[in-house]
């Protein structure tokens, strides 16, 4: 019976150890956008929430001037015109610039979501009478000049 209680004992702490040394994630320097999400909330409002990974966690800035004036969140609008997506320039839609995201210790890998508020929809020339369906696209931009690839909100009917 003794025998059975050193081995169950040094059995569950070899199965305690393997499970509690799990490899942090590995994610790519370069940051990545993913699930891109458009929320009505009323009063011409709507949240765009994304999650998001950054494998060196240099995401936002301590303070404004050290952007030297770009934005780390692109956020795009298009229309659906004749079937054809169309980026509509110069509209409304403030770029964002989030605080510093760096984490503190060795791991500096971010993973998390994001919620940004925006006008929603935006306006175009006060309408939106061309447009037969809508969508935005979102992207990262980090310290060290990495940006990730666009995503794109499903299809939003105005």
């Amino acid at each position: 019976m003794r025998e059975w209680v050193k081995i169950s004992f040094v059995m569950g702490f070899v199965v305690f150890a393997a499970t509690s040394c799990d490899d942090e994630p590995s994610f790519p320097i370069t940051p990545a956008v993913m699930d891109l999400e458009v929320i009505p909330k009323g009063n011409n409002l709507a949240d765009l929430n994304f999650s998001f990974t950054d494998g060196d966690g240099d995401l936002g800035w301590t303070e404004a001037s050290e952007a030297g004036g770009q934005k780390d969140i692109d956020i795009e609008y298009f229309e659906m015109v004749d079937t054809e997506w169309v980026l509509v320039p110069n509209i409304d839609l403030d770029q964002v610039l989030t605080p510093n995201l760096t984490p503190a210790g060795q791991d500096k890998y971010l993973e998390g979501i994001i919620s940004v508020e925006i006008g929603f929809p935006p306006r175009v020339s006060g309408d939106l009478s061309n447009a037969d369906s809508i969508r935005f696209a979102v992207r990262l931009l980090d310290r060290a000049g990495h940006v990730s690839e666009f995503t794109y909100s499903e299809l939003i009917l105005p």
